[in-house]
C-alpha cells in the first residue's frame, strides 16, 4: 500500500510539473484523492485555490502558463484562443498574458475570473493541441487576431509565420474562405493583409530582365534561358537559366513567399533531380532580385567560382 501511495504521489508531482503547477481534475481522479484529502493539502499549505477555482501548488509563480492551465482545469469545454493562443504558438502579441482568452460553446458559463470568454461554435478544423493545452489552430488564431490588431501589426505577424514556414497561403486562404463573411470581425483586415502579402509580382519577363542586368553587371556570360533539361523530357516545364559550363541552374520565384504546398514539393523534386545529374540549383525570389540585388550577385558569383574551381580541379586530376 505504501509503495502504491508513493507511486501515486510521484505521478501527481510529475503531472503538476507538466502543467506548470496546476493540479488538473483528471489527475486528481486518476490518483484517487478524495475531497477530504484535497482539503487536507490546502490546510497544510501544500495546495492553494486560485480565484478561478483551480488548485495550484503553493509557491509556484503565477505565469501565463499557470493561468492558462488553471482556466483549462475549471473550464474543460473551453478552447484557448485569441492573444493567449498566439502566445502558445510563439507569436509575440501584447495583451495576452494576464487575461486568458477562451472560446466556449453557446450555453455554457459566461464568467470566470481570469478569463475573457467568447461564445461560438468551433469546428474540428479550428482546434489543435499545443504544449498540453487545447487551442485554436495557428490559421484560426491569425484570423481571430485580425479582429483586434491593426493592419500593420497583423501583416507583420502573418509575414513572420510565412517566412518561418509555420503556415502557407493555401492554409490561410482555406481558413479565410471558410470563416470570412460580411460584417464578421477581422474579415476586412485579413483580406487586406493577404492581398498585401500575396500581391501581384513583376511579370516573368520583367523578373528575367532584371536578373540578366544583374548578370551583365558581374561581367559574366549570359546563361541559357528557358531550357528543358535532358532529364525533363517527360516533365512539364523548363528551368529559367542554366550556366552550362558551371552546371548551375537558376530558378526565379515569382512569388514573394513561395509557400504553395504543391508548387513547393514540385520544385524540391526538380532540384533533387538536377542534383542527381550534377547540377546545382539556386533559387531567388522576386523580392531578393528586386530589393537585394547585391546579395544575389554575391551568392551567384561565389557559387559559379566554386563550381569552376571544382571542375578545373577534376580536369587537373584526370
Amino acid at each position: 500500500r505504501d509503495n502504491a501511495m508513493a507511486m501515486d504521489e510521484a505521478e501527481l508531482l510529475a503531472s503538476v510539473e507538466r502543467t506548470h503547477g496546476v493540479v488538473m481534475p483528471a489527475v486528481i481522479e486518476q490518483v484517487g484523492l478524495t475531497p477530504r484529502q484535497q482539503r487536507h493539502r490546502i490546510e497544510r499549505g501544500i495546495w492553494r485555490r486560485m480565484e478561478c477555482g483551480a488548485l495550484v501548488l503553493v509557491g509556484v509563480p503565477e505565469t501565463f502558463w499557470t493561468r492558462a492551465f488553471a482556466i483549462a482545469s475549471v473550464m474543460p469545454d473551453a478552447v484557448i484562443a485569441g492573444r493567449s493562443t498566439a502566445r502558445v504558438h510563439g507569436i509575440d502579441c501584447p495583451g495576452g498574458d494576464q487575461i486568458i482568452d477562451v472560446i466556449t460553446p453557446p450555453g455554457g458559463r459566461t464568467r470566470c475570473p481570469g478569463a475573457r470568454i467568447k461564445k461560438t461554435v468551433l469546428t474540428p478544423a479550428d482546434i489543435t493541441r499545443r504544449s498540453g493545452l487545447v487551442v485554436t489552430t495557428l490559421e484560426r488564431t491569425l484570423f481571430d487576431l485580425a479582429a483586434i490588431l491593426g493592419p500593420a501589426a497583423l501583416r507583420s505577424i502573418i509575414e513572420g509565420q510565412l517566412v518561418e514556414r509555420r503556415t502557407t497561403f493555401d492554409r490561410l486562404y482555406a481558413t479565410f474562405e471558410r470563416l470570412a463573411g460580411q460584417g464578421r470581425p477581422g474579415t476586412r483586415n485579413m483580406r487586406a493583409a493577404l492581398a498585401a502579402l500575396d500581391s501581384k509580382p513583376p511579370t516573368e519577363s520583367e523578373l528575367e530582365r532584371r536578373f540578366s542586368v544583374l548578370v551583365d553587371g558581374l561581367g559574366l556570360t549570359q546563361p541559357n534561358r528557358q531550357v528543358t533539361m535532358p532529364w525533363m523530357a517527360n516533365e512539364r516545364g523548363r528551368v529559367d537559366f542554366v550556366f552550362v559550363d558551371e552546371r548551375v541552374i537558376v530558378e526565379l520565384d515569382g512569388r514573394r513567399f513561395h509557400a504553395r504546398d504543391e508548387a513547393f514539393d514540385r520544385d524540391r523534386r526538380r532540384d533533387q533531380e538536377a542534383s542527381m545529374h550534377g547540377f546545382e540549383t539556386l533559387r531567388f525570389t522576386w523580392r531578393q532580385v528586386v530589393d537585394e540585388p547585391q546579395r544575389v550577385a554575391q551568392v551567384l558569383r561565389t557559387v559559379l567560382r566554386q563550381r569552376t574551381a571544382t571542375r578545373t580541379h577534376q580536369y587537373t586530376n584526370w
